[in-house]
C-alpha cells in the first residue's frame, strides 16, 4: 500500500477538506476532524521517503546508433555477415537481418529529463525522443523517426529494457537499409 507524499487542505476547517492520495484528488463532504488531519500528515511524513520509480529517476540517458545495412541477402543463401567491431554488442540481432554488411554511420548519446522532448539529426534522419516514465525497470519512451526526405518512419510509444538495444529499420535504397539501435538507462538524481 502506498501512502500519500503530499497532503493539501483547502483551508475550510471542518466543512469540506480536499487532499491528494496517490495523485487522485479526493473531497471529503463530511466534517473532517483535526485528529484525522494530523494522522494523515503524520503518515505522509513517515512514509514520504518511499519514492515511486518516476520520482527516483530524473533523466534517461539515451544512446542512438545509425547503422547502414548493405548488400541484401538474395533468396536463401547462407551468409555470415560482416559486422563492424563498434556494433559487436548487437551482432546477434544484426545477424538475423537479411543483409551481408553492417556499418556504423553515426552515433549520439544524450540525457533527457522525464517528460521532455529531445530532437537530434542522425545520418540525415530526424529523431525525436521523449522519455515518458520509468516503470518496473522499463523505460516508456515516445519515439518519432523521420527519414531524410521528411517522411514518417516510426511514431510509437516503446517500453525498453535498460541494457538491451532495440532495433528499428527501414529500406534506404534497393540495396541498403537504415537501422536505428536505441539504448536507454534511467538516471537517478
Amino acid at each position: 500500500m502506498e501512502f500519500p507524499r503530499h497532503v493539501a487542505f483547502n483551508g475550510k476547517s471542518g466543512l469540506s477538506e480536499v487532499f491528494a492520495l496517490n495523485s487522485v484528488i479526493t473531497t471529503v463532504k463530511r466534517p473532517f476532524r483535526r485528529s484525522a488531519a494530523i494522522l494523515l500528515l503524520g503518515l505522509a511524513s513517515l512514509f514520504g521517503d518511499s519514492a515511486t520509480a518516476e520520482e527516483r529517476y530524473s533523466d534517461v540517458l539515451v544512446s542512438v546508433r545509425a547503422v547502414r545495412a548493405e548488400d541484401p541477402v538474395r533468396d536463401k543463401e547462407e551468409v555470415h555477415p560482416h559486422i563492424q567491431d563498434e556494433l559487436s554488442d548487437i551482432s546477434k540481432k544484426l545477424e538475423k537481418l537479411p543483409y551481408k554488411r553492417f556499418l556504423l554511420m553515426s552515433k549520439e548519446r544524450f540525457s533527457v529529463p522525464l517528460m521532455k522532448k529531445h530532437q537530434i539529426q542522425l545520418a540525415g534522419h530526424r529523431l525525436t525522443v521523449r522519455p515518458m516514465a520509468v516503470e518496473q525497470k522499463k523505460v516508456a519512451l515516445f519515439l518519432y523517426w523521420q527519414d531524410n526526405s521528411g517522411s514518417d518512419v516510426l511514431k510509437s510509444k516503446l517500453y525498453l529494457m535498460p541494457g538491451e538495444s532495440m532495433l528499428a529499420g527501414t529500406d534506404h535504397s534497393s540495396d541498403s537499409g537504415i537501422i536505428m539501435a536505441i539504448d536507454v538507462t534511467p538516471v537517478e538524481p
